[in-house]
């Protein structure tokens, strides 16, 4: 008796132990699954992430003035490359990294520039040094208003392109003008201010 008591024991204590051991396996399995679930590794492995803003900055800036030289009173002409003008016209170029909206103006009109009988004093955009065109392109849009085809410079603000692209490929634009002077235009130099005022097109 005392020998199957010994054995029952040894056995209890077997089978105590095999419970033991499956219980502290379940609870290593359960606190992994856990641990896993909340992203925590055993390796001590952490990710982060790395953000940086880049401002938007206006710029831009006159490459080329306009001209045209000495011309007789009662002529008409251009500073337009394909009218075979011997003058140059006026080259913007968007410098920032924001696309711009670009307003034109002047400090004379035709008459108070050219006083006289009949003046005209015009102007163009087209897109980029030597691509000066009658007809609009497409990286400049001008609200539908064409400003490829001449129009009256004004003393009055206008807005000439609402879409100016700041990409080096397409980042100039260009301005010409188209004169007709009186004939009873009194001699001298005749000059107008003309301002382009750049905002970040929104």
């Amino acid at each position: 008796m005392v020998k199957k008591s010994r054995k029952l024991a040894q056995t209890k204590r077997i089978n105590n132990n095999e419970y033991a051991v499956i219980g502290a396996l379940a609870l290593v399995v359960a606190a992994i699954f856990v641990l896993q679930l909340y992203d925590f590794s055993f390796l001590g492995k952490a990710t982060g992430t790395f953000d940086i803003t880049v401002s938007g900055g206006v710029g831009c800036n006159i490459d080329q003035n306009a001209t045209i030289g000495s011309i007789a009173a009662g002529s008409t002409t251009t500073t337009a490359d394909y009218a075979g003008s011997t003058g140059t016209g006026l080259v913007l170029n968007n410098t920032g990294n924001v696309d711009l909206r670009v307003d034109i103006v002047s400090n004379a009109s035709n008459t108070t520039l050219f006083p006289g009988s009949g003046p005209l004093f015009l102007f163009n955009v087209s897109a980029g040094v030597g691509a000066d065109v009658e007809t609009g392109v497409d990286i400049i849009t001008n609200n539908g208003t064409d400003y490829g085809s001449w129009t009256n410079v004004s003393t009055a603000s206008i807005l000439i392109a609402d879409n100016f692209t700041y990409f080096s490929t397409n980042d100039t634009i260009r301005i010409d003008f188209n004169v007709s002077i009186p004939a009873d235009a009194t001699a001298g130099v005749k000059k107008a201010t003309i301002t382009l005022n750049c905002t970040e097109r929104p």
